[in-house]
């Protein structure tokens, strides 16, 4: 489902079809698709980000050197919008083992 703003009118959750036939441009129609997928990678990203929080606090009870693992893995997460053009390219990081 799609939602995009088009001549002051807000579309919500239309299908590319429903578009389409509703008279938007394909250039729009694709450029909201791209932006759905982003927002969908960022929503996942900020879950991983928040599910190992815990790993980088003073009273973790993991290792230096796991903290150092997942300190690597958070930023590789935090990483991923400026290393990828296409949202379709991601390859997203291995999270450590504990």
């Amino acid at each position: 489902m799609i939602t995009l703003e088009y001549k002051g009118k807000q579309l919500v959750n239309f299908t590319k079809k429903e578009l389409k036939d509703s008279g938007v441009p394909d250039e729009i129609i694709n450029q909201a698709m791209i932006e759905e997928k982003w927002s969908q990678i960022k929503v996942k990203r900020e879950k991983l980000l928040f599910s190992t929080d815990y790993t980088q606090f003073d009273d973790s009870p993991l290792t230096i050197e796991k903290k150092a693992d997942f300190a690597i893995y958070r930023q590789a997460l935090r990483d991923l919008p400026q290393n990828y053009s296409n949202a379709d390219d991601i390859d997203w990081p291995q999270m450590p083992q504990i």
